[in-house]
This record gives C-alpha cells, sequence and structure tokens, in this order.
C-alpha cells in the first residue's frame, strides 16, 4: 500500500483556498487505485472537515493542528497530543501586551482573540507584501477570513479557554521582533514553525508532522519507500524528512526546496496533481 500526505494551503488549495478539479481528480485517482491520500495540516480538523472533507464528500485520514491530532478515514481521533500549559499563560501574555492575533485550537475548537486594534493589525499584515491600496485591502480581508472565521473571545473568556487540553496556539504579526523573542525564550519548550512569513505555530515539543506520519504509517503498516509527501513551507520540513518521496511545490521557500526529491508546479498550477499522476505512471 501507498499513502500520499500533503499539506493543503500553498499546497494544495488554489487562492480561494478551494480545491482545483484536477487536483480533487487526482485524489480520487489515488484512492481508486487503493493510494491513500492524506491531509496533513495546520489546521484544525474541523475547519478540514467542514471546508474540505464535507464539501468534496473525501474520506480520508487527517493530520491536523501540524500533527496534534491524528483522525481515520472514518472520523474516529487515533491519537492526540495537547500542550504542556506551563507556559502557555506566559506565550498568552506576551501576545496581550502587544496586541496581536492569536489563536487557541482546543479538541474541538478554534477561538480568535477579539481585538480593538484589529484594523491596525491587518493593515500593517497587508502592508508587509504591497504599499499598493488595494493589495493591501484585499490582504487584510484574506487575513481577516482566515483568523474571523473562528469565534473570537474576549477577556473574560481566556480563563475558560485554558480550563480545556490546547493543543496549538497560532500568532500572526507584523512585528517580527516579537516572534523572535518567542522563538528565543521558549523554542526549548515547545515546537514552533511557520506556515508564512508573518505566523508563529507553537505545539507540544514532541508534535511535528514528521511524528505524525511515522505513527500513522506504523498503524497502517506501510513502508517508507511508499510514502510520499508534498509541501511548501517550514511547517512541512519534518514531513519531507521522515517520507521516502519528500516532493515540493515551486512554489516553495528554498530552505524547504533543499530537501525535495522533485519540485513539481506550483500550488496554483495544479502541483499535486502532476504528483499524483507520476506515482501512478509508477515514474516514482
Amino acid at each position: 500500500m501507498k499513502i500520499v500526505f500533503t499539506d493543503l494551503d500553498k499546497t494544495l488549495l488554489n487562492d480561494h483556498h478551494l480545491i482545483s478539479d484536477n487536483n480533487l481528480k487526482a485524489i480520487k485517482d489515488l484512492i481508486n487505485y487503493n493510494i491513500k491520500a492524506c491531509f496533513a495540516s495546520g489546521r484544525s480538523y474541523n475547519n478540514i472537515k467542514e471546508l474540505l472533507l464535507n464539501r468534496y464528500d473525501l474520506h480520508i485520514p487527517v493530520i491536523s493542528l501540524n500533527g496534534a491530532q491524528i483522525y481515520l478515514e472514518d472520523g474516529t481521533l487515533l491519537k492526540k497530543v495537547p500542550l504542556n500549559k506551563d507556559n502557555v499563560k506566559n506565550i498568552i501574555q506576551i501576545c496581550e501586551k502587544y496586541k496581536l492575533i492569536y489563536a487557541l485550537s482546543t479538541q474541538n475548537k478554534t477561538y480568535t482573540r477579539s481585538l480593538d486594534n484589529l484594523m491596525e493589525n491587518l493593515y500593517h499584515l497587508g502592508l508587509m507584501k504591497s504599499n499598493d491600496i488595494h493589495t493591501i485591502l484585499r490582504g487584510m480581508q484574506i487575513y481577516y477570513d482566515i483568523f474571523y472565521h473562528y469565534p473570537a473571545f474576549n477577556d473574560q473568556f481566556i480563563d475558560e479557554i485554558l480550563k480545556e487540553d490546547l493543543y496549538k496556539i497560532e500568532i500572526v504579526t507584523h512585528k517580527s521582533e516579537v516572534l523572535d523573542m518567542i522563538r528565543n525564550h521558549y523554542s526549548d519548550k515547545f515546537y514552533m514553525a511557520s506556515s508564512a512569513d508573518a505566523n508563529l505555530e507553537i505545539n507540544n515539543i514532541n508534535v511535528n508532522k514528521g511524528h505524525a506520519i511515522k505513527y500513522l504509517c506504523h498503524y497502517y503498516h506501510i513502508n517508507n519507500n511508499d510514502i510520499y509527501g508534498i509541501g511548501d513551507n517550514d511547517n512541512d520540513l519534518e514531513m519531507l524528512q521522515c517520507v521516502g518521496h519528500p516532493i515540493v511545490v515551486a512554489n516553495a521557500t528554498d530552505n524547504v526546496k533543499q530537501k525535495a526529491e522533485i519540485i513539481v508546479s506550483s500550488y496554483d498550477h495544479d502541483g499535486f496533481s502532476e504528483l499524483a499522476q507520476m506515482i501512478l505512471n509508477h515514474e516514482i
């Protein structure tokens, strides 16, 4: 049996955060030939289920929250690794001090911090990409849609959320010096990775996509040479290092490209479909 692990944003999904017709056909072609497809993403399982699995009638395993949770085809939770809460409050205090956009993921929900300076934050995020006002506004809308798709919480609700197990903290900000400070102070206490220039994703120190892939492939009894992984950014590095066939899309960062066996077309030119055809044609 073979299995293909794919990152979602900037790898499988298009700019509308949807699966293109070609990539969807590729997933279903793999499944029809008894090759498993698995999503491996920093997104929460509920987000993936609502926006992708249900929309496209897909019944496939999912590695969510960068590997903090592993779900089987039928939605059974196979494994979960929550954050150690000892230093979580310190991270949250930093986010509060600098008034950052951040999200907290529990087992079943993701919550985003409600901010008075939200528009200012979004403007500076948009400004990171361009000085053109229309591009800035489009960037602001994209960041808003990504984060405030989830319910927003206020001061009173933080303590209630912290009573639950947390699986990921995601921070997004133009203040790179704050992200660097968090990395420098807490990199030995948490797993930290980025899936974009302005974000930082924080998980349990024992969590990453690579660990989750090894666990799931052991569960399915799949040999390493039959494991494929495709990604684009730093939170895909451990995935690419542990699979028999590491593949990256053309838009991947230079750091990630160094780990690749093959570079396929970019996410917006259906690189995943290209990979699937190579596998089905026994080219790799």
